[in-house]
């Protein structure tokens, strides 16, 4: 064959830069999954406030507010049952996204329900979540458990020496990520971006913002400009330097260290909930094949790719843990062999009664020592092997073992129903194709819009796609602390007189007079960052509105406040005011606070 001609080189590199190396789709999913867990975790005990009908926001407020919302689950009643059951299942999905079972399947449920949350209430909403529906949804037509899964250890396929993937879905998603960066550089058009290099130091004095670091961050003001420029300029380069095409892509590793960095350091001097976490796990689809190299070379050590495992051939249940006892805790080139091929090994598993592990030294563990042996083999899972060794040393693990032993027909015929062989690598058809095609479009085209949005208000979609872009978490706007930072943040005092005369702070949890100072961390006064995005966003509404918001969250805190307490100890009557402080010239913060409103507190329902 003859040489390649330039375009056709041009091709393969350009090829190369869109194709995602399978180890990273794998840490891809992992991270997501741990993003999407923390956030269920936060919104856990505030489901009935938040997505019910006796909450802070009911279905006819949310559907005026967002008339484009997202499909929501939660729209079809307002009771509480609908959110435990959405966030029950959202948790399922996660945790079969996270060790890779059915995965696709689990990430399309996830994108189903964390839709519905999103939809039924996007006053809590943050950039975070847009993400990781817009991720959640490219996952569903990718192989994301190709590796490091339930699925590919069933399934029994080792793909660590695959090429990388390449796919209309694989284009999708890392252009997703660099939108973000691009698009969110771009939206920063106030001159404290790109002309005082003030912006970092605003949002560090952001009282509800700021972290202990960050309040030590507000002295050194220089710094503060550096960052400024240095996140500014970080996020105009991104497509540059992680679609830079050097073979060994030494650039794109660079600017995944430094964009990486850039989002600890938000989390260090600044609350700003999972938004952080969910960036990680975008950036994690980056990671080129030759980090990857260099990790493995070292990850495993010689004896540990010496070790084997002995199962009982009569056993697939046992076949099973075996090969999944592997893909999470061995290197993928250890043998697993039925005991009865080898005379020696067969009649030791006979005697016992127990599977065989075979260490690097050519020494024989059996029953849960080999269990606890083997979960200590990986340099990452360590700490679950020690776990494992600690269970076995209080005398657990050999009874653990032995009911396993005994149950090994009815296991056997439950995995056999859960665990099913199918294929781990997905390729999708020219109709699916095209349509990722028409949707990487349209994400570009929304962002465009969302730029020019002043001089082109209505964009150049009608209202079907409009409303088609946000049902699906199509829409997106990568604004936080764009055009600027916010100057001003605070939070309510809702003070209540109760029925014995005293007057207590709802917003306090439990309830307790309110308090003379300001708390000198503001984001601790909040329950969860939630609340924090909720009451910031509607104490900066139009006054109207702003007062039909918190007219709601006060009736929501007098029900919980009134919920299983004597008639003469309930919330009569509550006034409401904001109050928090503006940031001035010098750093100084000026006070401010904003009478809300008073409100009778309504009866038992």
């Amino acid at each position: 064959m003859g040489a390649r001609q330039p375009w056709e080189r041009f091709g393969a590199r350009l090829g190369g830069l869109f194709s995602i190396d399978l180890r990273s789709l794998a840490l891809f999913r992992v991270l997501l999954a741990i993003a999407i867990l923390y956030s269920a975790l936060i919104l856990a005990p505030d489901l009935g406030a938040f997505f019910t009908d006796q909450g802070v926001l009911d279905r006819s407020a949310q559907r005026a507010a967002a008339p484009y919302g997202r499909i929501s689950l939660l729209m079809l009643s307002g009771a509480l049952w609908p959110a435990v059951l959405v966030w029950i299942g959202l948790v399922l999905a996660a945790l079969a996204l996270l060790f890779g079972w059915r995965a696709r399947i689990a990430a399309f449920l996830a994108w189903v329900f964390y839709l519905s949350f999103a939809g039924r209430n996007g006053m809590i909403m943050q950039g975070g979540d847009s993400l990781i529906i817009l991720l959640l949804f490219w996952a569903m037509f990718l192989p994301v458990s190709a590796l490091f899964s339930v699925d590919a250890a069933i399934a029994n396929e080792d793909h660590r020496a695959a090429p990388p993937y390449l796919s209309a879905a694989t284009v999708g998603l890392l252009l997703q990520v660099v939108h973000v960066y691009v698009f969110g550089a771009l939206l920063k058009t106030s001159p404290i971006w790109r002309e005082d290099g003030a912006a970092v130091w605003l949002a560090i004095h952001l009282d509800s913002f700021a972290t202990p670091l960050g309040f030590w961050l507000r002295h050194f003001i220089l710094l503060t400009g550096f960052l400024t420029f240095f996140v500014l300029l970080l996020e105009l380069l991104a497509p540059c330097l992680l679609f830079f095409p050097d073979a060994r892509q030494r650039v794109r590793t660079v600017a995944l260290a430094m964009l990486a960095a850039m989002h600890v350091g938000f989390r260090l001097f600044l609350d700003i909930g999972h938004f952080w976490l969910v960036s990680l796990a975008s950036l994690a689809a980056f990671l080129p094949a030759p980090v990857w190299d260099r990790i493995a070379a070292r990850y495993w050590r010689p004896e540990q790719r010496r070790i084997e495992i002995w199962y009982d051939r009569d056993c697939g249940f046992c076949l099973k843990t075996a090969r999944l006892l592997r893909e999470f805790f061995l290197p993928r080139a250890v043998p697993i062999r039925p005991a009865q091929d080898d005379p020696r090994i067969g009649a030791l598993l006979e005697r016992e009664n127990s599977w065989v592990v075979v260490d690097g030294s050519g020494r024989e563990r059996l029953r849960w020592d080999a269990v606890a042996f083997v979960m200590r083999q990986s340099p990452l899972l360590r700490p679950l092997g020690w776990l494992a060794g600690l269970y076995g040393a209080v005398g657990l693990g050999r009874p653990t073992y032995r009911l396993i032993g005994n149950s090994r027909g009815a296991l056997g015929r439950l995995t056999g129903a859960l665990f099913r062989p199918r294929a781990v690598i997905f390729r999708p058809g020219r109709a699916v194709s095209s349509l990722l095609a028409l949707v990487i479009a349209l994400c570009f085209g929304w962002n465009m819009r969302e730029h020019f949005k002043d001089a082109a208000e209505s964009g150049p979609y009608g209202v079907a796609v409009q409303r088609a872009a946000g049902a699906f978490g199509f829409t997106q706007r990568w604004s936080m602390f764009a055009p600027y930072p916010a100057t001003a943040d605070g939070y309510p005092l809702i003070a209540a007189t109760m029925g014995g005369g005293s007057v207590l702070d709802l917003f306090r949890r439990p309830p307790a007079p309110p308090e003379a100072v300001a708390p000198t961390q503001v984001r601790d006064h909040f329950p969860s960052y939630r609340w924090r995005k909720y009451i910031n966003n509607i104490a900066f509404l139009p006054e109207e509105e702003r007062r039909e918001r918190f007219r709601a969250y006060a009736a929501w805190a007098c029900r919980r406040a009134n919920t299983d307490v004597a008639a003469h100890a309930r919330a009569l009557r509550v006034s409401i005011d904001f109050i928090g402080a503006r940031t001035i010239e010098g750093g100084r913060r000026a006070p401010i606070r904003w009478p809300i409103g008073a409100w009778d507190c309504p009866g038992p329902p």
